[in-house]
């Protein structure tokens, strides 16, 4: 019973640690999106820096590599 107790304490530890973890990176990325589409809209080359600058967020990377298609424009990004 004890071995099972122990697996339900860290399996809900872990589960908290997850949430917390994906909150930050939420409250983190919203500021981010509108900041770099703004930017984008506007061809400003600041956009592809402030993503690099926030490389270590999901939603930079899949905006940087959207960013290296060519001949997009902003509706498409």
């Amino acid at each position: 019973m004890y071995p099972l107790l122990l697996a339900s304490i860290l399996i809900v530890t872990l589960a908290i640690e997850r949430l917390y973890f994906w909150f930050k990176i939420g409250r983190r990325q919203q500021p981010l999106i509108r900041t770099v589409l703004d930017l984008y809209q506007q061809r400003s080359p600041l956009a592809i820096d402030r993503l690099d600058r926030d490389r270590d967020l999901p939603i930079a990377r899949i905006f940087l590599a959207a960013i290296a298609i060519e001949d997009t424009t902003p509706a498409e990004f």
